[in-house]
């Protein structure tokens, strides 16, 4: 997350103190630790409700995760339910691009979070989505200890406490991933603890069903998912791998049957994205795969769960439990194999869809399988080994461990909510709101992505030029990273070995929007001047009529049109006292954001006045050179391949009307004697054209805009996004 508040110490000293007092507690207590079944319930149910209090308590201000939620998935969500006019093709985001590969969920034949948002405000939605999911991962895992190793009640609920709050996917960021990370113990349990049982294909039918529409199926959560299973039986050394397959098989036609169209668009799309070519891991050296394998377990697994898991593999080497070996390579597996495997070079051996998908996520199923570990070890038999005084302190070590991890959770949650705000900023900025600054024809907007982000802008309505989408086109990342933006993002290579790490996560992750450095201090500062950070003549080129931002800009000729006036006293200056009051305001009555107009922006659509054409051989820095001197006047910029095409280099003509449609543009046009009709779209494959009703070839000029040429008399230009639906290509076969 940009500027991210280092909460690092405060969540430490938070969670270790709560996670001692709850040991000291627990030690002390002089109670039995045997808990009756209501006893569990009234338990599971306590966690969930205090594990969900911020958001049912602050309701419309409460809390929203940044990253992954709130700065990706959350906005494209609300603007699909609110604005989206349908179709395959989406005009609001990064310039436009793919519907269905712009996030890995959404675009399913049925979505429960896209029901939810649909129904509901955004609160009420949001709060709904975070029950489930905590109830869900505590339920799930709670019946896979406690009837899969036979452990107590009271361990069964602080495991499952635990599984709750081990990672983001299951804690923060669940609106993207719905129950799909959430389920993993359930599914164990009901695939693996009951394979015996006679009733239980109705359990997977069900399961099936209500992960295929609550999951990030392609690149996420199924990553997870499957070996989880398969993993979990190896461990349980299961007799009946027949059904566990039978399962696995179920699971698998249930979300193919409401995720196919979505694979194949994202296979179509993948081959030249940047999340492949920036994605494979660095194993060129020793120490690129201690580095990678560091930052790989890091990022999937909390130290704590991590020390817990050795700690349980080593008790049940103790006992001389006959699951010690198969717990080990169980670990090692759901810890390392997703590492290798996403450490292959996929597109150098025809695989560029598998090199797409994060293959690492598989690490996110060790949070899952750990939890039987634990429960073996606690549930063995009091001997000189392991007697009741050590299961006791096993108990507590358990209990402490899950309210650490929740009050480590909550603090940093806290902070980051004072800090970014929460909510409101989604849908209560006041001059977003009401916009009495915007144009009436077509606009783009960016963003400086402090407080804010770009892709809020689309839970107000507005189309942005930036923005995160999942699988970004590399050679539109490349001009987002190497031309729009200025120099200090030139030097990114395409090797895997990469030092510049924050730049290779902005490629894989997605990231097109205005950087800046990461030492400027914008509580600390006046004024910033734009041009060090973009390039403002591109921004024109690309429709871009408006840059937001939460701190003032100079540069550039922008003018601010709505906003607070500038403030000449730094936010560092002001006493602390009136910072956080300041802060806790904000969550609740979000400030107006700056608004600065870019002086004459190039329209959606235009007739060129002239053609420049430019050698291929200059490469693209000179070219987006020429783009940034000519194009902002209406000339179009093209490679001289395409120059023996449209005869005269002159241009004229004049749009009547243009209206953009679902998955196209629709033109009437006047022109004497022929032209080229600019469309500011990035020219992509699945792009057609017809004039007056007869097909037209597209051109790629300006480096991000289309164009197609109006002969003379020219009056009706049609432009179509037709991407392939698998459904068709079926048809087409069979036909």
């Amino acid at each position: 997350m940009l500027h991210s508040i280092d909460t690092g110490l405060l969540e430490d000293l938070a969670s270790v103190g709560a996670g001692v007092m709850a040991i000291v507690i627990v030690m002390v207590w002089r109670r039995s630790m045997e808990l009756t079944r209501s006893d569990a319930v009234v338990i599971g149910f306590t966690w969930t409700v205090v594990w969900s209090a911020e958001y049912w308590i602050f309701g419309p201000s409460s809390f929203v995760s940044y990253y992954d939620e709130a700065n990706y998935y959350l906005p494209q969500i609300l603007n699909r339910v609110r604005w989206f006019d349908g179709g395959t093709f989406f005009h609001a985001i990064a310039g436009g691009t793919d519907a269905w590969t712009s996030s890995q969920s959404g675009e399913e034949y049925f979505s429960l979070e896209i029901f939810l948002f649909k129904t509901f405000p955004l609160w009420i939605a949001l709060l709904v989505n975070k029950v489930l999911v905590c109830s869900t991962s505590y339920i799930g895992a709670y019946l896979l200890c406690r009837r899969g190793t036979g452990c107590s009640r009271f361990v069964a609920s602080a495991l499952a406490a635990i599984y709750s709050v081990s990672h983001p996917y299951v804690s923060n960021t669940t609106v993207l991933h719905g129950i799909g990370f959430a389920i993993l113990p359930l599914a164990i349990y009901l695939i693996v603890i009951r394979v015996e049982k006679d009733n239980y294909f109705k359990g997977v039918i069900v399961l099936a069903a209500v992960h295929a529409i609550s999951s990030s199926f392609v690149a996420h959560s199924t990553l997870a998912l499957f070996p989880a299973i398969i993993l979990g039986a190896f461990m349980f050394d299961t007799k009946r791998w027949d059904r566990v397959v039978g399962s696995c098989v179920l699971l698998l036609v249930a979300l193919l049957a409401n995720w196919h169209e979505v694979i194949y668009a994202q296979h179509l799309a993948s081959g030249d994205t940047a999340r492949v070519a920036f994605g494979q891991a660095d194993v060129s050296s020793v120490y690129g795969v201690v580095e990678f394998g560091v930052r790989y377990i890091n990022g999937k697994v909390p130290v704590s769960l991590l020390t817990a898991g050795m700690v349980g593999i080593a008790g049940l080497w103790l006992l001389r439990h006959p699951l010690a070996w198969r717990a080990t390579v169980t670990v090692c597996l759901s810890l390392f194999a997703g590492a290798a495997m996403h450490s292959i070079p996929w597109p150098e051996i025809g695989l560029s869809s598998v090199g797409a998908v994060e293959l690492n996520r598989i690490g996110y199923s060790y949070s899952a399988l750990v939890l039987p570990i634990l429960g073996l070890v606690s549930a063995a038999p009091g001997n000189i080994r392991f007697g009741l005084p050590k299961r006791r302190l096993l108990s507590a070590a358990l209990c402490g461990l899950a309210i650490a991890m929740l009050v480590g959770l909550k603090t940093s949650n806290l902070v980051n909510w004072l800090g970014w705000g929460g909510q409101s900023s989604l849908a209560a900025i006041p001059n977003l709101v009401s916009r009495d600054w915007q144009p009436n024809e077509p606009f783009r907007v960016v963003t400086v992505p402090y407080r804010i982000y770009p892709n809020f802008m689309l839970a107000y309505g507005l189309e942005l030029f930036d923005g995160h989408i999942t699988l970004s086109p590399l050679d539109w990342m490349l001009t987002w990273h190497r031309q729009i933006l200025r120099p200090q993002y030139k030097n990114l290579d395409r090797s895997p070995n990469s030092s510049d790490r924050l730049n290779r996560s902005q490629f894989t992750g997605g990231d097109m929007y205005i950087a800046y450095n990461r030492t400027s201090n914008f509580r600390g500062a006046t004024r910033f001047d734009v041009t060090k950070w973009v390039d403002v003549n591109l921004l024109r080129v690309g429709n871009v009529s408006h840059i937001i931002s939460y701190v003032p800009l100079i540069g550039g000729g922008i003018r601010q049109v709505s906003g607070p006036p500038p403030s000449e006293v730094s936010r560092r200056s002001k006493p602390f006292k009136k910072k956080i009051a300041n802060d806790f305001r904000r969550i609740f009555d979000p400030d107006p954001v700056y608004i600065y107009a870019i002086p004459n922006p190039l329209p959606r659509v235009f007739f060129a006045k002239r053609a420049v054409i430019v050698d291929e051989a200059v490469g693209s820095d000179a070219f987006f050179q020429k783009v940034s001197a000519f194009a902002p006047d209406g000339v179009a910029v093209m490679p001289a391949v395409s120059a023996d095409q449209i005869g005269s280099m002159e241009s004229s003509g004049e749009v009547i009307k243009f209206d953009q449609v679902p998955d196209g543009f629709d033109l009437e046009v006047r022109t004497e004697q022929g032209g080229l009709a600019v469309i500011n779209t990035k020219k992509r494959p699945f792009w057609n054209a017809t004039v007056d009703g007869r097909e037209a070839r597209i051109f790629a000029v300006n480096g991000f805009h289309m164009a197609v040429y109006v002969p003379s008399g020219g009056r009706s230009v049609k432009l179509r996004y037709v991407r392939p639906t698998l459904r068709g290509v079926a048809l087409d076969h069979f036909k």
